[in-house]
Formats: C-alpha cells, sequence, structure tokens
C-alpha cells in the first residue's frame, strides 16, 4: 500500500514536472516570434514612414523650385537667338496629325526617334518626338526634341523645349545642365556657368555638369575656379572625354599666375 502510494505520488510529481518542459518551449517560440514580428512590423513602418518622407520633401522641393523658376523668369525673359532653320522648321510641321497614344506606344515612338536622333536622322528624329509630344507630353520627350533642336541650331525652339521639360519635371537637372549646354554651344560661358550652378545646386555629382563648368570658368580665364571643377568632375568620373588633357591645361595656368617666372 505504501509503495502504491509513493507511486502515485512520484506519477504527480511527474505528471505536475512533465508539462514545464513543453511549456518553456513553446514560451522561447513566442517570445522569438513576438520580437520577429516586432522587428518586422518595425521594419516596414520605418520603410513606409521614410517613403512618405521622401515624397514629402520631393513635393516640397518641386513647389520650391517652382516658385524660383516663376522668380527667375519674371526678370530674366526667355533667350531669343535669331531665325531657326527655316527648312527644318517646314519639314517639322509636316508630322502626323495626333492620335490617341498608349503608354506602350507612346514609349515606343519615344525609343524609335531616340534610335532616329542617335543615327544622326535629326529632322525625322524631331517629327517623330512631335507626333508624341501632341498627345502625351514629357519631360523626357521635350528634353529629347530640345537637344535634336540644339543639333539643327535651333536655339529657340531647343530653349522652348527646354524650358517645359523644367516646367514638367522641376527638380531634375537634365533640363537646366540642357539650358547651360546650348549656352556653352553658343559660347556664351558667363551665361553657362549660371545654369551650370543652378544644376549642381540640384545634382552636386553630376560630373559632366561639373566639367563643363570648369571648361568655362577656364575659357572665361578664371582658372583656380577651373581647376577646382576640373579636379572635382575628374574624381566624379575619371573617364571623362579628354578630361585629364584639360586638368594638365589648368595646372598649368594656375602654376604660371601664381609663378610667372
Amino acid at each position: 500500500m505504501a509503495l502504491l502510494a509513493a507511486a502515485g505520488v512520484g506519477g504527480l510529481a511527474v505528471h505536475q514536472q512533465t508539462p514545464l518542459v513543453p511549456d518553456g518551449a513553446r514560451l522561447a517560440v513566442l517570445s522569438g516570434a513576438s520580437v520577429a514580428t516586432s522587428w518586422w512590423l518595425l521594419s516596414f513602418w520605418s520603410g513606409v514612414f521614410r517613403r512618405l518622407r521622401y515624397g514629402l520633401d520631393r513635393r516640397r522641393a518641386r513647389k520650391k523650385r517652382r516658385k524660383d523658376l516663376m522668380a527667375e523668369r519674371a526678370y530674366m525673359p526667355t533667350p531669343t537667338f535669331g531665325s531657326s532653320d527655316d527648312e527644318a522648321t517646314v519639314l517639322m510641321t509636316q508630322a502626323d496629325m495626333p492620335v490617341r497614344l498608349g503608354a506602350g506606344k507612346a514609349r515606343a515612338l519615344l525609343d524609335e526617334a531616340d534610335e532616329l536622333a542617335a543615327a544622326g536622322q535629326h529632322i525625322e528624329a524631331r517629327s517623330t518626338y512631335t507626333r508624341v509630344l501632341r498627345v502625351r507630353p514629357s519631360a523626357r520627350a521635350h528634353l529629347a526634341r530640345g537637344r535634336v533642336h540644339l543639333d539643327l541650331g535651333d536655339f529657340d525652339d531647343a530653349m522652348a523645349d527646354f524650358m517645359a521639360a523644367e516646367d514638367l519635371d522641376p527638380v531634375n537637372p537634365e533640363p537646366v545642365i540642357a539650358k547651360a549646354d546650348l549656352f556653352f554651344a553658343r559660347k556664351e560661358y558667363v551665361r553657362a556657368i549660371d545654369r551650370y550652378d543652378v544644376a549642381l545646386g540640384l545634382d552636386p555629382a553630376h560630373a559632366m555638369a561639373r566639367f563643363r563648368r570648369g571648361l568655362c570658368h577656364f575659357y572665361e580665364r578664371q582658372d583656380v575656379q577651373a581647376l577646382r571643377d576640373l579636379e572635382r568632375a575628374k574624381r566624379l568620373d575619371p573617364d571623362i572625354p579628354a578630361i585629364d588633357k584639360q586638368l594638365a591645361l589648368a595646372r598649368r595656368r594656375v602654376q604660371l599666375a601664381r609663378d610667372p617666372r
């Protein structure tokens, strides 16, 4: 009897103790799951807040840039450069009448126009860009057509397209750089520097804009500024064509200015 009682007490003890192991493991699993879930939720909401903050920052930047553009254009009228290429203008007006374009068709036409421009078929490229812009305006298409205008020597039309691209995407430095490149092509280096300044304010790491601003400073005999820009451009992109030659020339000038002997 005593033996049975001892066995019963022992069985009860075992019965009371054995659940402690799975309960502990269950608690550990639940705790780990809670930590993992909390970490995932934290990461998820941090990503959401980052995207929201980025969107708000972009919106504020666009608003400020548009205000700056309005102020800038209030005292600085659109530059004019004389008559454009009459033959090119006539051919451009022969573009197809507007038709409804889906997004896919518009992208295909833009790609086609890019290929025509790359192949040097500027009139055909401009006609194709115009077909797209009549029904689906975009900063990309305005910017690309403006560069074709520039290659054809139609500076007024090029400037109009660059300004339209700037209005559609005011925080994109590329339209501002395109305007600077227009002035650079006309050897109006002071005006080009002004536009490159604005573009580099939007994207300080734009190597080509900094390189061309350095060239403008070089041509304006602003040798120290030229050397500073060219050295920074070299660090940003060592493969810019002729960067080493221009750097050598700028360093030579600065050296001669410091030690004319």
